[in-house]
C-alpha cells in the first residue's frame, strides 16, 4: 500500500482516535477536481491551510498540539493509519452538508465554504474506517509531498494483516447507518458511489 490522501493533521488525529469518520473533500487548489483513485490509502497528516478558526471549538487544543509536534521537525512526516472506504457520497446541496455536521470537526462554514468553491464540481463526502498502523512509518519530507493536491504514492509498505481498526465493528455500523439517516432527506440532490 503506497497510496496516501493528504489531510490536515488535526483531521487525521481525529480520524485515528475514532472521534471522527468522516471527510469532506472538493480538492487541491492544483487539482481541476476531487477524485477517488483508490478505496484504500494512508493518511498523510498536513499542515497547510490547517488554522484554528476553521475548527470547532473542542478541535482547538489538538490542532495546538499537532502544530506543536510539526513545529519540532517539520524535516519528517509521521503516518500512522490507514483508512477504506465505506461510503461515499457527492453533492451540490448545503442542506445535505449541513445534516452531516455532527460527524466532523470543521466550523460549518468550512463545509459550506468548500461546497461552494469550485461550483461545478461536487463536494465528496468520504465515510472513513480508519485503521492503526502496527508501527508509525517515519518518512523524510520530500518536495514532491508539498503542495495543494490529494494523493501521493508513498515509499510505505504495510502489513495490512496488522491492521487494527481504531473503532470497533458495531460502533463504525451504528455511526455510519446514522450519517445515512441523517442524509436520507436529502437523497435526491446526495449521489451515492459505489465503494
Amino acid at each position: 500500500m503506497t497510496t496516501a490522501l493528504k489531510e490536515w493533521a488535526v483531521a487525521v488525529n481525529a480520524l485515528g482516535s475514532g472521534a471522527q469518520t468522516l471527510l469532506i473533500r472538493k480538492g487541491g487548489i492544483h487539482e481541476k477536481k476531487f477524485d477517488v483513485p483508490a478505496r484504500r490509502f494512508l493518511l498523510f497528516p498536513t499542515y497547510i491551510h490547517q488554522k484554528e478558526g476553521l475548527l470547532k471549538p473542542e478541535w482547538h487544543d489538538e490542532y495546538h498540539t499537532s502544530l506543536a509536534l510539526f513545529d519540532r521537525d517539520s524535516t519528517h512526516v509521521t503516518v500512522r493509519y490507514f483508512a477504506e472506504i465505506a461510503n461515499v457520497w457527492t453533492t451540490w446541496d448545503d442542506a445535505a452538508i449541513a445534516a452531516v455536521s455532527d460527524f466532523h470537526i470543521w466550523q460549518p462554514s468550512v463545509a459550506s465554504e468548500r461546497l461552494h468553491w469550485r461550483p461545478r464540481h461536487p463536494l465528496y463526502v468520504l465515510n472513513l474506517r480508519v485503521f492503526a498502523l502496527p508501527a508509525p512509518v517515519g518518512l523524510p519530507m520530500q518536495p514532491e509531498y508539498g503542495g495543494c493536491k490529494s494523493w501521493l504514492e508513498l515509499p510505505a509498505v504495510v502489513d495490512e494483516a496488522a491492521l487494527h481498526p481504531v473503532v470497533d465493528e458495531a460502533s463504525f455500523v451504528a455511526r455510519q447507518q446514522a450519517m445515512e439517516a441523517a442524509l436520507e432527506p436529502y437523497l435526491e440532490k446526495v449521489m451515492s458511489l459505489e465503494p
